[in-house]
């Protein structure tokens, strides 16, 4: 049942190319085949559109799911948000390997998770929004490794920087899936 707009739209499509295949007879503009060749067209956009709704429908549900249990791509993006914020404020106290351990976590526990959403996350948003947002957050991510690899260099003022920079892509990140959101 499941499987309905994808077999409409294989069948129509099929219907499309065989009746599109016939030529017209000799002095006639277009082949008998028209009609069924038409249908084939319907049959082959219904099931596309049906096959559209399904995927959208079945995203949805698994986001919603994902929500009730706090781990929708959004809770994900605010907790590396915090997490991060945190990082800054402590960040002078920490020694070099804290800093590596503490930004570890951010990448493991918030980062990696978001991106496993990230084709839901283009077809809930559209590709505009979603690429948009999935780029805010892999630059995000960059400078989080940056972040790591400074502070495993022994290099903390770069560290520092680089957080402000993973800080303010994760940001903008963070506003621009809550204005979507809304």
């Amino acid at each position: 049942m499941k499987m309905i707009g994808e077999i409409l739209f294989g069948i129509g499509s099929i219907i499309a190319i065989c009746a599109a295949a016939k030529l017209p007879k000799l002095g006639e503009t277009y082949p008998d085949t028209l009609g069924p060749f038409w249908v084939g067209i319907v049959l082959a956009i219904a099931g596309s559109i049906a096959w559209h709704l399904r995927v959208k429908k079945s995203i949805h549900a698994e986001l919603n799911e994902h929500k009730k249990l706090g781990t929708s791509p959004a809770d994900f993006l605010h907790r590396a948000l915090i997490q991060a914020k945190e990082l800054k404020k402590e960040i002078h106290h920490l020694s070099e390997s804290q800093i590596c351990k503490r930004t570890d976590l951010i990448l493991e526990n918030d980062i990696a998770p978001f991106v496993e959403f990230k084709q839901a996350l283009i077809n809930m948003y559209g590709m505009s929004h979603g690429v948009d947002i999935l780029a805010k957050m892999a630059f995000g991510e960059r400078m989080l490794n940056r972040v790591w690899s400074a502070a495993s260099d022994k290099h903390k003022p770069e560290a520092t920087s680089s957080l402000d920079e993973a800080i303010m892509a994760i940001e903008s990140a963070v506003e621009h899936i809550d204005q979507l959101s809304r």
